[in-house]
């Protein structure tokens, strides 16, 4: 079945950030601005008979803000801390339904109003530096950046998903590791940690889903 759609869209989002810098190694930024994300080809292509989208789903729209810090303290720590704040008007998901036949479907809708908020941390360490062995061909750093977020549906008119977190959020994102350099050979190590999080609004446990990539 061939389908032909086209919309226009026009219009304007604003935004406004501001920044202070009390001395050279300190600086408190605050910003807020507008969100818009318009209905690409994958939210409403077909992939299976057993996905379905909904015929009036409808573009994203919402607002970002965020205040932190950022600077350098003495001459061998960089860091960077804020809070934000993430408000999603109309979130497109897909979550667990039935169709007419009472057959277990993906369903791709609007899923009305999402919060997700948090704070987000990086710091790096030029330890050869801090510790005296800094020189022109050798350099030891390391680092980590922290992401906690929490995410919940605001929507009365569906019980199934009011009050539920929102899907793909860890609540915990960790990465820290150690970066080597002599000369022109570089080592690194990393590692990763990402909090258990759901996969559909719905929020289905481990033991009633019903498929493998929802739970």
């Amino acid at each position: 079945t061939e389908v032909s759609r086209q919309r226009e869209r026009s219009f304007a989002l604003l935004g406004v950030g501001v920044s202070y810098e009390p001395n050279t190694a300190l600086e408190c930024y605050a910003n807020f601005s507008q969100n818009y994300r318009a209905i690409n080809f994958n939210d409403i292509q077909i992939l299976s008979p057993t996905f379905k989208v909904d015929s009036n789903i409808q573009d994203e729209s919402g607002f970002t803000a965020d205040a932190g810090v950022r600077g350098a303290l003495n001459d061998w720590l960089a860091y960077d801390a804020s809070l934000f704040y993430l408000n999603y008007n109309d979130r497109i998901s897909a979550i667990q339904s039935t169709n007419e036949l009472g057959i277990a479907i993906r369903y791709r809708t609007n899923l009305e109003q999402a919060h997700l908020y948090g704070f987000e941390g990086l710091a790096q360490a030029n330890v050869s530096r801090m510790m005296g062995w800094e020189d022109s061909l050798s350099r030891l750093s390391v680092f980590a950046n922290l992401a906690l977020t929490q995410g919940m549906y605001d929507a009365p008119e569906n019980t199934a998903i009011d009050g539920n977190e929102v899907e793909l959020v860890p609540p915990v994102n960790l990465k820290w590791g150690v970066d080597y350099r002599y000369r022109q050979l570089s080592l690194g190590l990393q590692y990763t940690y990402v909090g258990r999080q759901f996969s559909d609004a719905t929020n289905a446990g481990v033991d009633d889903v019903q498929s493998g990539v929802v739970g």
